[in-house]
């Protein structure tokens, strides 16, 4: 069982990614299961955080779009679910604020992963934002207290 590093990263912002995964998960998965898993690269350059379901799953053909603000997969005034269609957007924009990216894979009626890789290290703003590097410096990280060894 291998550790996941500490990652200097703004934690609401972080927290708020992982929330928006999760709660979707949840949303869409009436039976079966959700699992987190985090992994580290051998190198320890980046870190990687799953969020897997097995819920509805997501059409191919809409892929493309639920990373767009207000977009969702279902559009029609009566789906079954609340949201307006924002939460992967923040998502994706966080994720690449931070220099990381973000994946989805999905198929239908058999469920949905979210993988979210991270830098291990960030690189420091410039000169000019060293008071702001020092405070977000000492914040601990998203993966200090939530992180899971993987398996």
């Amino acid at each position: 069982v291998k550790s996941l590093p500490i990652i200097v990263a703004d934690a609401h912002k972080c927290t708020q990614v992982f929330y928006n995964l999760v709660t979707n998960a949840c949303k869409f998965t009436m039976q079966g299961m959700i699992t987190l898993t985090g992994n580290v690269d051998p190198e320890g350059q980046w870190v990687e955080v799953s969020v897997t379901d097995t819920g509805k799953g997501i059409a191919r053909g809409s892929l493309e779009r639920i990373f767009q603000p207000f977009e969702q997969e279902d559009n029609s005034a009566i789906r079954g679910y609340q949201g307006i269609g924002l939460g992967l957007s923040i998502a994706h924009e966080v994720v690449r604020g931070h220099g990381g990216t973000i994946k989805v894979e999905s198929e239908l009626d058999v469920g949905t992963t979210f993988t979210v890789r991270l830098p291990a290290v960030m690189c420091l703003p410039m000169k000019a934002d060293s008071e702001k590097a020092k405070s977000t410096a000492e914040q601990p990280s998203l993966f200090d207290s939530y992180a899971e060894p993987g398996p």
